[in-house]
């Protein structure tokens, strides 16, 4: 029988196998064929994942306290591919992707070590208040809020689940993040709370990420349980590992940026100089004559 990591190489190369023929096949304009290799690439690629997922949790699960180390790891790399374009935008053929970054979820990897996995039921109810509590801020109707109360998308046993009334602030969105953090990672720091603490960057991280324009005009749409899931696991890597959140945006090219202070440097120099000048002019006083 294989080894994992056999699989995984043997998966690599199916895929690699499959990019050639489907270039091949691109400039045969052979459309039938072109079809059945992608689809039978993302098979492939697919199978690769799930190996890779297995190695990871199978390394994961030896590990002193395997959940808290699955969060400090947080993802894993997979393959995938995607079209070369050439000039004009033709296309030019598939190339392998060895870089894509899949998260790992938490959940899969708890039911595999055989852990807790009950607070994912917490997690969706904390969806479903938190997008109560979008619904206040927007002030829709006592009719529309009620709608949300009684059709939100969540399981049987998460309707079950008590987290308190919709959070009003900051700070009560931050006790009820702490409470999932607790049911997934606890260690008593000595005075009988979690080491692992949820902090106000913590709420703006995930208040800033929940949610996005609506489809429709003047809607909203708010997180589905799997990003919500997606995004407390975010959280407690940044609680477990102690790093720092980030602010991704369009940036300048590299040769814009020196521009940009190159002239910055020359406006200053320029108002240096300015001012110098001015303060070597001096101020003549005429007298009237008596």
């Amino acid at each position: 029988m294989a080894t994992i990591k056999e699989v995984i190489s043997e998966r690599r190369n199916d895929c690699i196998a499959k990019i050639d023929e489907y270039n091949a096949a691109l400039k045969e304009n052979d459309n039938a064929k072109m079809v059945r290799l992608e689809q039978e690439l993302k098979e492939n690629e697919a199978a690769y994942a799930e190996a890779k997922c297995e190695e990871l949790f199978e390394r994961l699960a030896k590990e002193e306290n395997p959940v808290k180390a699955a969060i400090a790891e947080h993802s894993y790399f997979v393959i995938a591919h995607k079209m070369r374009k050439g000039e004009g935008g033709v296309n030019e053929g598939f190339e392998l992707i060895e870089d894509k970054v899949r998260q790992i979820d938490l959940v899969k990897f708890c039911k595999y070590c055989h852990k807790d996995t009950d607070w994912q039921h917490n997690v969706e109810k904390f969806n479903q208040l938190l997008a109560l509590r979008a619904a206040n801020e927007l002030k829709m109707t006592k009719a529309q809020i009620k709608k949300i109360c009684d059709s939100f998308y969540m399981s049987k046993l998460a309707r079950e689940v008590e987290m308190g009334g919709t959070p009003d602030s900051n700070t009560a969105i931050c006790k009820q993040l702490q409470m999932i953090i607790d049911r997934v990672l606890y260690e008593d720091n000595g005075k009988g709370k979690n080491v692992y603490r949820a902090n106000t960057h913590d709420v703006a991280y995930l208040l800033m990420c929940y949610t996005k324009r609506g489809k429709k005009v003047l809607s909203v749409s708010v997180a589905k349980n799997t990003y919500m899931h997606r995004l407390v696991f975010d959280i407690m890597h940044r609680v477990v590992t102690g790093k720092v959140y980030d602010l991704e945006y369009r940036m300048i090219s590299d040769t814009k940026v020196v521009e940009a202070k190159a002239a910055a440097k020359a406006k200053s120099e320029a108002k240096g100089k300015e001012q110098e000048s001015a303060e070597k002019v001096e101020t003549v006083v005429v007298e009237k004559a008596n």
